[in-house]
């Protein structure tokens, strides 16, 4: 499960590069990415859905914080206007509150109340 989260996390970096790279490529002005963006978005959405199933039932710390961290690293780096965020539909400050935090695992819950913060 380590293995599968870290390859999620890994896909996930490269989704967010190949993203950041599209909407500051001023090479070419007349290239147009919104279809590029349009697949990374999908892509993203369906990688949120699988974690959202699954982190609620893991129970293997290192994965649950692997799983969080990516819903950071989708997070974090977004430009000023949030339009990252906004084009993802099923992720927001309320369902980031909604994780259950494993008792006694405050870096867990450290690492969701800022995450909250992005939001």
């Amino acid at each position: 499960r380590l293995a599968a989260s870290r390859l999620l996390f890994n896909l996930v970096y490269e989704i967010k590069r190949q993203y950041i790279f599209m909407i500051n490529d001023t090479s070419d002005v007349t290239k147009d990415y919104k279809e590029e963006i349009d697949d990374l978005m999908k892509q993203l959405n369906k990688i949120i859905n699988g974690i959202s199933k699954y982190y609620k039932a893991e129970k293997h710390i290192p994965t649950a914080y692997r799983l969080l961290c990516i819903y950071g690293l989708i997070s974090y780096c977004d430009d000023e206007k949030k339009q990252l965020l906004k084009q993802i539909t099923n992720l927001d400050d309320n369902k980031i509150k909604q994780l259950q935090i494993i008792d006694n695992q405050e870096t867990l819950k450290n690492l969701q109340n800022d995450i909250i913060t992005v939001f």
